[in-house]
């Protein structure tokens, strides 16, 4: 007795079974991949230890640069200076030493 299959969409008949279709089978994204060039990941690499250790030299360079010409001092000086509510003043002429108290 001989009786006729027939699979579901998608499917086809081989070998007395069904199978998924070959052009319906979905295909997993992060298994593909794509063509890089070989030794295509060294520049990262690269970037990736030259960078940091480029801006790590010219902290330094800066920081012994800013101790050894007083940068900081310079732009301290031009900081007005505030005393609360006490004006501070000497005339030229006044030799007159304040009172011990």
């Amino acid at each position: 007795m001989e009786g006729v299959c027939d699979c579901e969409q998608g499917y086809e008949y081989v070998k007395d079974e069904c199978w998924p279709s070959i052009s319906l089978i979905p295909i997993n994204s992060t298994t593909v991949r794509l063509d890089h060039a070989e030794g295509s990941g060294g520049s990262s690499v690269a970037a990736g230890l030259l960078i940091p250790t480029f801006l790590i030299i010219i902290g330094v360079v800066l920081y012994f640069g800013a101790r050894r010409y007083r940068w900081l001092q310079r732009f301290r000086q031009y900081r007005q200076r505030r005393y609360g509510n006490v004006l501070v003043t000497r005339d030229d002429d006044d030799d007159d030493d304040p009172p011990i108290a």
